[in-house]
């Protein structure tokens, strides 16, 4: 088991992935990370398997129905409402 801080200062169990990729991707992900764009290789890793993740989860939006959409977007709409009250 292993223990995650998110930016939030929370903490989170974890699980490890490993995974082999090819010479030039590792050295693509290297240049960004000394450029500054993430904080080391496994940052990039896991906002790419954040985006991969969202992406799916839309794609999957589109495959249900009309009324459910219309249903998941109104639970959408009422929690931004609520939220706009607290502020």
């Amino acid at each position: 088991m292993i223990k995650i801080i998110t930016e939030s200062m929370e903490i989170h169990e974890g699980k490890r992935v490993g995974a082999v990729i090819p010479d030039m991707e590792y050295s693509q992900i290297t240049n960004l990370v000394k450029r500054g764009m993430y904080l080391n290789d496994s940052d990039f890793v896991r906002e790419a398997i954040r985006d991969k993740l969202k992406t799916v989860k839309e794609i999957n939006l589109r495959d249900i129905s009309y009324s459910q959409q219309k249903k998941k977007l109104w639970i959408i709409v009422r929690k931004e409402i609520k939220f706009h009250y607290l502020i």
